[in-house]
């Protein structure tokens, strides 16, 4: 573990670069004015890309600090960050960074508590020569009375401080309040100090964490295991203009159709189209109001993906067209994985674009999900979407 020094910085605009003897950093500012500040060590990812952002960065207006230990920056609002170089710690509005810590040696496993310690996580060296659980740790001062919000679909109460949340996707069919991690992973924070608002994203698709102040009672810390550090500053002061920056940031999603409000009857599963007719006329039998069904994956040939069944759904098209002169519409789920077999097109059409998720030996990722065995698309390459 060593905390990041930096011994002198440039403007190559539109960003201000720190640089070292070991790491070197990144500060961005953009629109409505969020920073950025991405670290790295490895020079490979100096240009770190990324699918979440959309906005591009904005030229940064550089103000030296008047006692000669670090750089003030100001957006156009007046907004301003301040920056240590020797050791590195930054201010901004209502949150003290108290330094960031860097790792290279020492595994996951021995970062985690074993109760939240996914197995599978690789932590052997990489044949890049940066070794497996190395990452960087960012402390923050969380003063008493602050609160922290967010981190996307967890049970529990609203405020989440004082628990350790894990960002590493897991197959939890409980949802208690004491479950973590869950299904997905949103890496994106809102703190309160004093009334006001602010908001962190952390850029990283890596295993994190955040530690909010339950280890220490007055310290947050967000740990990546990933080679870089990439957060987000988004300011507030209401909640409502901390989401809507993010959401200029990342991007919105588009409005829902009206039917998409209405009345849905879903589950798991229909076993046949007489059996979804049967559901839409009995609905229609009570007087209820009935808007889209929705067919589980029984509906597949052999849980395939973009498939029917030919003996249980052997007119799809006609039972859609039918459901919709009745008003309901329907929705059909398609699952984000496809069945590992010889001579089916989907399959076929995705190897030939090398379109699937690979390992560490970059190969094919296999494993099973409803079909066996599954390959997965990998959704972040435009060709493959």
């Amino acid at each position: 573990m060593s905390t990041l020094h930096f011994e002198q910085y440039h403007y190559h605009q539109p960003d201000l670069i720190l640089g070292g003897q070991r790491f070197q950093a990144r500060v961005s500012l953009y629109d409505h004015g969020i920073w950025r500040i991405h670290l790295w060590q490895r020079p490979q990812d100096a240009h770190k890309g990324s699918a979440a952002i959309l906005s591009p960065p904005a030229p940064i207006a550089p103000l030296l600090d008047p006692d000669g230990e670090g750089v003030r920056l100001e957006s156009p609002d007046g907004d301003h960050l301040w920056l240590q170089l020797d050791p590195f710690r930054w201010q901004w509005q209502d949150l003290t960074a108290l330094g960031v810590e860097a790792e290279r040696q020492r595994s996951l496993q021995q970062e985690t508590a074993p109760s939240d310690t996914p197995s599978h996580h690789p932590i052997s060296d990489s044949t890049d020569g940066l070794p497996r659980g190395a990452g960087f740790t960012l402390t923050l001062k969380a003063p008493p009375g602050d609160t922290y919000y967010g981190l996307g679909e967890r049970t529990g109460f609203l405020n989440k401080r004082g628990r350790r949340w894990v960002n590493w996707n897991t197959d939890e069919f409980h949802h208690s309040p004491q479950a973590d991690p869950l299904y997905q992973s949103h890496p994106f924070l809102i703190g309160c100090h004093g009334g006001r608002y602010w908001g962190l994203y952390l850029d990283e698709s890596w295993y994190s964490s955040f530690d909010l102040a339950c280890t220490d009672p007055d310290t947050l810390a967000i740990h990546s295991a990933g080679p870089t550090f990439d957060l987000y500053l988004i300011p507030g002061p209401t909640p409502s203009e901390v989401v809507q920056r993010y959401t200029r940031l990342t991007g919105r999603a588009p409005l829902p159709p009206l039917w998409a409000l209405g009345m849905h009857q879903c589950r798991w599963s229909y076993p046949d189209a007489e059996s979804v007719t049967a559901i839409v006329a009995a609905y229609q039998a009570h007087t209820l109001p009935l808007s889209a069904i929705w067919m589980d994956i029984d509906y597949m040939e052999s849980y395939k993906v973009f498939t029917f069944s030919p003996h249980r759904f052997p007119d799809p098209a006609g039972l859609i067209h039918n459901l919709r002169d009745q008003g309901v519409r329907t929705v059909v789920i398609v699952d984000p994985a496809v069945k590992q077999e010889r001579g089916y097109p989907v399959y076929e059409s995705g190897s030939d674009l090398g379109a699937w998720v690979s390992d560490e030996r970059d190969t094919p990722l296999v494993g099973e999900v409803w079909p066996k065995p599954t390959v997965w698309p990998d959704f972040s390459r435009p060709e493959v979407q």
